[in-house]
């Protein structure tokens, strides 16, 4: 099968080349330069946390390419989603939350939206509403991890497994996979190190010191 050809954008460098290595490492994608964006089946759209989304920059991959947009952003803020279907934007997915896999599903599944606009245009609507909505739960949720959950998190991020995690929170093995099960489910992350990662990048967790152990907030 053909590898689906991408280009990734985004105003930010950093991001750029960190969203452009991720996919670079699938063997079913080949990542291709923003310029060339008018040889690509799919453009990764990237905005920073401050940054509204660049409906130029969506206007502008629309008027010179045939490519569908996933839209990687935390904030759709008054973005209208009838005018990001418009620019062919077909799928959303949270920074917060975002992974290799994630990121390659949103390129699968974006790959069979149809872009029949008179045929479609509704549904995909909808679908940039639902995704909207699942960005305000994110942020939402984000803030809700408890005491018991960071605590694991930090020694997650430190490298404890299982056992030495319920060592040292005092609490059995099952408990300590219960906490981890429930924080996988309700943030719909995919493994510990999803939660790792989704937890920093909500501000949930902080940042390990110098000696390798996470830093404290109880």
């Amino acid at each position: 099968m053909d590898r689906i050809v991408i280009a990734v954008c985004s105003a930010d460098t950093l991001l750029l080349t960190g969203v452009s290595t991720l996919l670079r490492g699938r063997s079913e994608l080949a990542v291709v330069p923003g310029e060339l964006m008018n040889t690509a089946d799919v453009v990764v759209a990237v905005v920073d946390d401050d940054d509204q989304v660049p409906l130029d920059l969506l206007r502008h991959i629309a008027r010179t390419s045939n490519a569908r947009t996933v839209l990687v952003t935390d904030q759709l803020g008054a973005a209208d989603p009838a005018l990001l279907a418009s620019c062919r934007v077909v799928s959303v997915i949270s920074r917060r939350t975002m992974s290799a896999e994630l990121l390659v599903e949103a390129v699968e599944e974006g790959m069979r939206v149809p872009l029949h606009p008179q045929a479609t245009q509704g549904d995909l609507v909808l679908r940039l509403r639902r995704a909207a909505s699942r960005l305000d739960d994110v942020r939402t949720t984000a803030t809700s991890i408890t005491a018991r959950e960071r605590a694991l998190l930090e020694l997650l991020a430190a490298g404890h497994d299982t056992a030495e995690i319920a060592l040292h929170l005092s609490y059995s093995e099952r408990t300590v996979k219960k906490i981890v099960h429930q924080l996988l489910s309700r943030f719909e992350l995919r493994n510990r190190a999803h939660a790792v990662a989704f937890a920093h990048r909500s501000g949930a967790l902080q940042v390990c010191g110098p000696s390798g152990s996470a830093a404290s907030s109880r």
